[in-house]
């Protein structure tokens, strides 16, 4: 699996606009777990003399990120009238529209750590077991899990390379061979780490092996 796409950036507070910043920052929230499903994690520290409030981004690729930016554009420009950028810093290669911002943000000043190349690590949130799948003829079975939302095909390698199909405009369907149970719990995991909500697990036919006749 990819490693995830990790956006930091920090916010200093404007004189006398703590109560304004706090107000926002529940707004921001919740705009953003309910506008972004593909976001892995986000997370926000503040200091402790609550002059700098830190955000912590957690996508699953770069292009997730570039969505982020087009999707919470207002919010950032409402933010922007009561605190100032502090530090931005990325990991992973940027898309275009992260990195337009990125160059704007480091013309004025501010600082900017990109560290574009991944060494290695885990998550616990989207673990996945990745044990040899039993030697038998027997065929994986085959599944297809409904879950509310509308997810892009691209999040098939999230999910192992199954299908990402739709059922009407708010409902995603995941289908393909799962090797065993425990793969099926892992897929599920994966589909509450995204904050989706799951709608039906359904087992289907799996599709018979061919036997060579020689």
């Amino acid at each position: 699996m990819p490693a995830p796409f990790i956006f930091v950036t920090t916010h200093a507070i404007n004189e006398g606009r703590l109560a304004d910043y706090l107000a926002q920052n529940g707004d921001f929230l919740e705009f953003v777990e309910a506008s972004e499903p593909g976001l892995i994690d986000f997370q926000i520290y503040m200091n402790d003399e609550q002059t700098e409030a830190t955000f912590v981004f957690v996508f699953p690729d770069a292009q997730a990120a570039d969505v982020h930016m087009q999707t919470v554009r207002e919010h950032i420009g409402r933010g922007l009238e009561i605190t100032r950028t502090a530090r931005l810093e990325v990991y992973g290669t940027p898309g275009p529209v992260l990195a337009q911002v990125l160059g704007a943000n480091a013309a004025q000043g501010v600082p900017l750590s990109v560290k574009p190349n991944h060494l290695g690590g885990f998550s616990r949130t989207a673990a996945r077991r990745v044990d040899r799948a039993p030697m038998t003829n027997q065929p994986a079975e085959r599944y297809e899990i409904q879950v509310q939302g509308a997810l892009d095909p691209r999040w098939s390698a999230w999910f192992d390379g199954l299908q990402i199909g739709h059922d009407g405009d708010d409902v995603t369907v995941i289908s393909g061979p799962v090797t065993d149970q425990a793969a099926l719990h892992g897929l599920l995991a994966r589909i509450n780490d995204l904050g989706l909500s799951l709608i039906s697990v359904r087992r289907t036919h799996p599709t018979a092996r061919q036997e060579d006749p020689t």
